[in-house]
């Protein structure tokens, strides 16, 4: 998974530079903050629990709503997280070229 994230922030990155903004950069505050949950597609089922059929468990974690140690926040949806990088992005740009006085 972490291949495919990579190359959305590689297109997403391309789409800023376009536009003429910089690149992503730590996004970290943007995916942790509460309104990102719509990008995300919340896993809640399932495990990263390495035991065949029948042998013990060795340890690993359940997935389960919101954060979890086996899914992280969830898988992305590209279109939502480019949607919510350019506003982000959009927000922080200058509102023009700076002028200085006489």
């Amino acid at each position: 998974s972490a291949p495919v994230v990579a190359g959305m922030i590689s297109l997403i990155n391309a789409d800023l530079i376009a536009r003429g903004h910089s690149t992503v950069g730590f996004m970290n505050p943007l995916l942790y903050k509460k309104s990102s949950e719509g990008i995300f597609t919340d896993i809640t089922e399932g495990d990263n629990k390495c035991a065949g059929a029948g042998a013990p468990c060795c340890g690993g974690y359940e997935a389960g709503p919101g954060w979890d140690a086996v899914t992280g926040l969830g898988t992305p949806d590209f279109q939502r997280l480019r949607a919510a990088v350019l506003a982000a992005s959009a927000k922080a740009a200058p509102a023009g070229p700076e002028t200085t006085a006489p």
